[in-house]
């Protein structure tokens, strides 16, 4: 285990992000937003307290027009993004293999 790495097998960021889809392993191109939000696997080393980002090719996703504002990873590469302002992603190896939509309006 490297102790120089706050979590060893990293964590997921939500950023924003230009919609330039060679940067990413997969695109989802179905949202509705006018933001684009970029899902990438990091570590950060304690010693320098610096963030990296991994393998941006093989572990990240680009949500065009989707504004991401919470990750929750429940296994390893399988999460779920709440999108503004009312919808969920599920995503494995970082490709969305469903959205749930909310049905409700007074849930908004």
């Amino acid at each position: 285990m490297n102790k120089d790495l706050l979590s060893p097998m990293g964590f997921l960021l939500g950023l924003a992000a230009t919609p330039d889809s060679s940067k990413y392993k997969t695109a989802y191109k179905e949202g509705m937003n006018h933001f684009s939000s970029w899902i990438v696997r990091a570590v950060i080393r304690l010693q320098i307290l610096q963030l990296e980002l991994q393998d941006t090719a093989s572990t990240s996703i680009l949500l065009e027009k989707e504004d991401a504002r919470v990750v929750f990873e429940y296994d390893m590469d399988k999460f779920l993004a709440h999108v503004f302002n009312k919808d969920l992603l599920i995503i494995e190896d970082y490709a969305v293999i469903r959205r749930v939509t909310e049905r409700d309006a007074g849930n908004v």
